[in-house]
């Protein structure tokens, strides 16, 4: 092959290599809403209002990992403090219920939500 063709061969091979690399994108921005509500959202028969749950239940059960200041950690007089258990405080008195602060292993937070220990983390995840 010579140079001149072996110049236009790569010249077209990243064209259509761009022109592939834009078209998924766009794709993926087009359907990604649609296929994220497909594979992510549970049906409606089986679905559960959890503020109804929380508020029913007087209280909101919020999970941490109390050692990543400032968003969360124990101060000095042993009480939780941080940004993050401001926002739960925030949101458990908006909701007009109490808050219960359960602290954990970071890497056991999602798998305390997923079994209903929890019904929301805040550590260093929001």
């Amino acid at each position: 092959m010579s140079q001149g063709k072996l110049a236009r061969f790569q010249v077209g091979a990243v064209k259509f290599l761009a022109v592939g690399i834009v078209a998924g994108l766009l794709l993926g921005l087009l359907l990604g809403p649609y296929l994220s509500a497909a594979l992510f959202t549970t049906p409606a028969a089986h679905s559960v209002n959890y503020v109804d749950k929380i508020k029913s239940g007087g209280k909101l059960i919020v999970g941490t990992s109390a050692d990543w200041p400032p968003f969360e950690y124990i101060d000095k007089n042993g009480q939780y403090a941080g940004i993050d258990v401001e926002i739960a405080k925030r949101i458990a008195q908006k909701l007009g219920v109490q808050l219960e602060i359960k602290d954990m292993k970071f890497a056991a937070l999602i798998e305390a939500l997923k079994k209903g220990d929890i019904d929301m983390i805040l550590a260093d995840m929001t």
